[in-house]
């Protein structure tokens, strides 16, 4: 009888009922494998898709009625809860995008910008007076400017608060020079700057950008030289028939007149032509020194007076040689723009000024340009025994020179609005032009001065002259721009 190995494996049978549960184990582990290869599988293809889940009701599966295959069945369903989570986190996500979109204004159109080069543009706005605050209303994409009337070798002080900064701030006079400039870094701005010659001042503000309309504001007040006086436009005297700037070298035809208005401040203009001629002729060279009047001081425009024949001079040089454009007032004193109503031989006048010329043809060749204000002066002068004229005119007598031609005009013209009335050259009414500004109690000498202006009578002709000036420089108010 052999002897049983203790050690040697031993083969249930297949009937035996431990063979039968060896067999269920090991078909047990063959499908949990087959399980977690198919959650790996459903895993990847969620994480890849981002979809819903993918119906698994077709996995393989083992007999409802083993008890490990219905433990299987539970296991693969909770994963595939879990898988779905993330589709359900994906919804929750999605759906608060899709309201923060409709939320969303729709798209604005960008701020304006200014052209390039637009601080070329500028914007002027009208004269500020020195010693008086101003405001400035600006246009968008503009270079705003301002003009003051300042005189010559006057400081002034430009201050302002609210210039944006960034801006750039120049002063220049009208020939073009720099008088100042400053950036504007901090708040509050000042500039101080001195003039140089009298008249126009510009006070130019550049901002670094100005896309919409803008506003500055400031004040310009006088530190030093406040006692002088200007007007814009420079003043150009016109001397009459037999006159030149200087008699003799040495006696001004306006007799200390220049002198006295530019120590004010003025700038004053006594330009030469013939001695005796047509006014075409003493026109034609009015005209060149006209022109380097104009570029010496740069002004566009002048002020004319004109005293005697120099009043008819200015009307054939404005109304005929076309400097009307470079007129801005003209103001004559005595001059015979109706003519004189004696016959006078033409070696005495080189211009014919017979009473049916001067009211006739004169004004056909040389029409008035309306647009130019006008102004005329009349001199009417006494005779010595005659006390009702003296009495009217401020105790006004005739200079002996002048009594023989007085006498004439007033026998020739007796049936005129003022009775012959006259200054000893020239009667009043044939000096009434434009807007007339009246009487002056002096005869034809004295209202320029001359001769060597003894200041006897009542009249004061640098006083005059003055005040001229003063009354252009409001006018020069009233038409600013």
């Amino acid at each position: 009888m052999a002897t049983p190995n203790p050690t040697a494996h031993q083969t249930p049978s297949m009937d035996s009922p431990m063979a039968q549960t060896q067999q269920r184990a090991g078909s047990t582990r063959t499908r949990l494998t087959q399980a977690q290869r198919a959650l790996l599988i459903l895993a990847l293809m969620l994480c890849a898709a981002w979809s819903d889940p993918p119906d698994t009701s077709g996995t393989p599966s083992s007999n409802a009625q083993d008890t490990p295959d219905a433990s299987d069945q539970e296991d693969t369903s909770g994963p595939q809860d879990d898988a779905s989570a993330p589709d359900a986190a994906t919804d929750d996500v999605l759906e608060p995008q899709e309201d923060i979109q409709e939320d969303i204004p729709p798209d604005e159109p960008p701020p304006p910008k200014c052209p390039e080069g637009w601080e070329e543009t500028i914007a002027l706005d009208s004269e500020v007076d020195i010693d008086a605050p101003f405001t400035v209303n600006a246009p968008a994409c503009t270079t705003s400017e301002v003009e003051l009337v300042a005189p010559r070798l006057t400081t002034l002080l430009f201050e302002s608060l609210d210039i944006p900064t960034g801006s750039f701030i120049i002063a220049q006079d009208a020939l073009g020079q720099t008088l100042g400039t400053e950036f504007v870094s901090s708040q509050p701005v000042s500039m101080r700057f001195v003039t140089q010659i009298s008249g126009a001042v510009s006070l130019r503000v550049q901002p670094p950008e100005a896309p919409a309309d803008w506003t500055w504001s400031g004040a310009i007040t006088c530190q030093e030289g406040c006692g002088r006086e200007a007007t814009r436009y420079p003043i150009v005297l016109f001397h009459g028939m037999a006159g030149t700037d200087r008699y003799f070298g040495l006696l001004e035809y306006f007799y200390n007149v220049p002198g006295e208005l530019e120590a004010l401040g003025y700038e004053v203009f006594t330009p030469v032509t013939d001695f005796i001629g047509p006014s075409e002729d003493r026109a034609e060279r009015l005209a060149g020194q006209l022109d380097d009047i104009l570029e010496q001081t740069g002004a566009q425009k002048v002020h004319m007076i004109g005293h005697s024949q120099g009043g008819i001079d200015m009307r054939v040089l404005v109304n005929g040689m076309g400097y009307d454009a470079h007129t801005a007032s003209m103001t004559t004193i005595s001059s015979p723009h109706n003519g004189i109503p004696i016959d006078l031989p033409d070696f005495l006048t080189g211009q014919n000024f017979q009473e049916g010329y001067m009211q006739n043809e004169f004004p056909q060749l040389y029409p008035d340009v309306e647009s130019i204000p006008r102004f005329s002066w009349s001199g009417r002068t006494c005779l010595v025994l005659d006390r009702d004229c003296q009495d009217e005119m401020n105790g006004e007598r005739i200079n002996a020179v002048l009594i023989i031609p007085f006498r004439l005009l007033r026998g020739a013209a007796r049936d005129d609005d003022f009775d012959g009335a006259n200054d000893g050259i020239v009667t009043v009414a044939s000096s009434v032009w434009g807007q007339w500004l009246g009487l002056l109690p002096t005869d034809h000498f004295d209202e320029v001065g001359q001769i060597a202006d003894s200041r006897e009578g009542p009249f004061d002709h640098i006083q005059f002259y003055l005040d001229e000036a003063r009354r252009l420089r409001e006018l020069e108010k009233e038409t600013r721009p």
